[in-house]
């Protein structure tokens, strides 16, 4: 599983982060690796720490393998599927598609890393993180056009569109994701999400978190699971984290489940 999108700050650490400890939390073994380094959010909340320090070398199935997606050591995408061949979670930073080309030298397209996931029976499954940005719907055109490229090697890949509703978005917030009538009666958007869903692709929320409790939470650097009982927290953040991840376990539907591969999570 890859979070991903040609833009940043769309929040897919917050999704990589709720995933993880869901997943992990319901008895699902995962090993989780942090494409943006050992600064990234998912190894600040989930990495193994002993004295306050992030354990060296860290164990992806209790803690966090970081990595540089954008260095030599993006290799590590490809080798976690030798260091556990269950579900592996990569939180990569925003752009990295260019980055993905550069494992195995591709040039025009992802020929050659899919070929090596087709080999290793590696099913990757692309987390698109979508909000009423433009660019969000465009990133997941710009990679789904490459994956039909692929012809049949690229039909091993899933799909799954994850709408942030930080702010408390609502439907009418993501006009170029759902599409949307001009008072003309133009309509326009909404093609990227069929093109999607037409590929056995599925949707899901993300639901609204309080920026204030996310940043303490993360300076505490504990998963949310944690931090629904600490007494660090006040009761009022305790309560904001309990109902953003009961939220969002209602959010891992059936369908969702499915192209995750953790139907039984």
């Amino acid at each position: 599983m890859m979070t991903t999108s040609l833009k940043g700050g769309t929040g897919k650490s917050l999704f990589a982060c709720a995933l993880l400890d869901h997943l992990r939390t319901q008895g699902h073994p995962t090993g989780a690796y942090d494409g943006d380094g050992a600064i990234g959010t998912l190894s600040a909340m989930h990495a193994t720490r002993e004295d306050g320090m992030m354990s060296a070398p860290q164990d992806p199935l209790t803690g966090v393998v970081a990595y540089n997606v954008r260095e030599e050591s993006r290799d590590t995408l490809i080798q976690s599927a030798e260091h556990h061949k269950g579900t592996n979670l990569h939180d990569l930073a925003g752009g990295a598609l260019a980055d993905l080309k550069r494992i195995f030298d591709d040039q025009g397209g992802l020929e050659n890393l899919f070929a090596v996931f087709a080999d290793l029976n590696i099913y990757p499954v692309f987390c698109h993180l979508i909000t009423p940005d433009k660019a969000t719907v465009e990133s997941v055109a710009v990679h789904l056009d490459m994956i039909e490229g692929l012809g049949e090697l690229g039909r091993i890949a899933g799909h799954i569109a994850i709408l942030n509703q930080r702010g408390l978005l609502q439907k009418d917030d993501y006009p170029f994701w759902y599409g949307i009538k001009h008072k003309d009666g133009h309509e326009a958007g909404g093609k990227t999400r069929g093109r999607l869903l037409a590929q056995g692709g599925a949707e899901m929320v993300l639901p609204h978190m309080n920026e204030r409790t996310l940043a303490l939470t993360k300076n505490l650097n504990i998963p949310f699971s944690e931090a629904i009982h600490t007494p660090k927290l006040d009761l009022v953040d305790r309560q904001r984290i309990r109902q953003f991840t009961t939220a969002f376990t209602k959010a891992i539907t059936p369908e969702v489940g499915a192209i995750l591969g953790v139907q039984n999570a």
